[in-house]
């Protein structure tokens, strides 16, 4: 199923295979996309594939269903718009995540870019990294209108000094210690740890984690983190950020768009914003530069490109993986039944439409997760993709019609 190339696609993270075709992420550098770069990928994916894209949770971009022999082409491309490096394991050890209005929001930290290059300039210099798991992360807080409260492998504030570790515990570092060269010194010694215990830092106990401290020479007090891990995503539509320009949130439902729609939607940020693109950890668009005088035109066209506007919208709360027959495991169109759940759920519940137990669109609980089996739904309440189901419903219609009920 996730077969993977290594070595002949160098600059991006081991390409998988899907029922599709061959999946491609791309890191853009601070969450940002330009005008240029967003109708290269767009027309590459149109080119090599199907033109269909997704919005991940770690704000990168995914084409979808590649053909083999595009891979290396898109691949080229991407070093080429700086979108990627020509380096594999530098690549792939390039996780970090940034607020995404990093360079519009004036209450934003600017330090935060800082924090950024640091961390992209230590995990590049050395390859004690290696030994890193593939989805091991950094996430830079920089505040401002959107603050990041999203729970990652290490968390930083700029001017702050504390590290978050695995959204569970914080360490409030010493004046002799900065959190940037703290999570690179913890990164390394994470990664020379025994490779039979290799997982997430989100996964250790607190003796585990204040072992990891210790190993990793740090001193300072811990405690748990309570502020950290939610996952609050600002409304969709127009935020004002300073007295003239605001920033516009979009959504397109289970953050799939496709070639043409990214493309446009570049277009529109060049005529109505700053002309950048920015990725999200919420599976949505932010395009900045916006005026309230332009909002109205601009909605209406970005209405035009398939996004959602509305904050009250049902797809806000829905999370489903592609399913059949994007995914070999999946037996259920899982998408097309959550488009049809978007229209009878609840205004005060949640909702996960996974294609198997992995879950792999939403690994947290839910109020309500279906998760399909031999063309089956299964009804979890309170739980995720692998709990225990509480109904088996032969039939969406049956699926539901205990929505209805609920």
């Amino acid at each position: 199923m996730k077969d993977r190339v290594q070595g002949w696609c160098p600059s991006l993270l081991r390409p998988m295979q899907s029922a599709d075709g061959w999946i491609l992420r791309l890191k853009p550098p601070y969450c940002q996309l330009s005008g240029e770069a967003a109708r290269v990928i767009a027309e590459a994916s149109r080119t090599y594939g199907e033109g269909k894209l997704e919005l991940t949770r770690r704000a990168s971009l995914q084409l979808r269903g590649m053909a083999k022999s595009g891979l290396e082409p898109v691949a080229r491309q991407a070093i080429e718009l700086g979108l990627a490096s020509d380096d594999a394991a530098v690549e792939a050890r390039r996780n970090i995540l940034v607020s995404p209005l990093l360079g519009a929001d004036p209450g934003l930290a600017e330090a935060s870019r800082c924090l950024v290059r640091r961390l992209e300039i230590g995990l590049a210099e050395t390859q004690l990294f290696a030994g890193l798991p593939d989805k091991f992360g950094f996430l830079v807080d920089g505040g401002g209108l959107w603050p990041l409260t999203e729970a990652s492998d290490l968390s930083l504030r700029p001017g702050a000094r504390r590290l978050d570790l695995g959204g569970r515990f914080a360490l409030h570092l010493s004046a002799q210690q900065d959190a940037a060269s703290a999570a690179l010194a913890i990164s390394e010694a994470f990664a020379a740890r025994d490779e039979r215990k290799q997982g997430r830092i989100s996964a250790l106990g607190a003796e585990q984690i204040a072992a990891l401290v210790a190993q990793a020479g740090l001193s300072g007090r811990m405690e748990e983190a309570s502020d950290v891990g939610s996952t609050r995503k600002p409304a969709l539509g127009f935020h004002q950020l300073d007295e003239k320009l605001g920033a516009v949130l979009a959504l397109w439902p289970f953050g799939a768009l496709s070639a043409q729609q990214l493309e446009d939607t570049a277009g529109l940020a060049e005529t109505f914003g700053d002309g950048i693109v920015r990725l999200t950890p919420w599976r949505c668009l932010a395009i900045a530069g916006v005026s309230s005088e332009v909002w109205p035109e601009f909605a209406v066209k970005l209405g035009s490109a398939g996004a959602l506007l509305d904050p009250l919208s049902a797809f806000l709360r829905i999370e489903a993986c592609p399913g059949a027959p994007a995914c070999a495991e999946a037996s259920v169109k899982t998408r097309c039944f959550a488009r049809q759940l978007a229209a009878v759920l609840p205004p005060d519940r949640h909702a996960h439409v996974s294609g198997c137990s992995k879950g792999c669109a939403h690994p947290r609980e839910t109020d309500l997760t279906f998760v399909g089996a031999a063309g089956d739904w299964f009804l979890i309440r309170n739980g995720t993709a692998a709990s225990p189901a509480a109904l088996r419903l032969s039939s969406s219609e049956q699926a539901l019609e205990e929505v209805r009920r609920d």
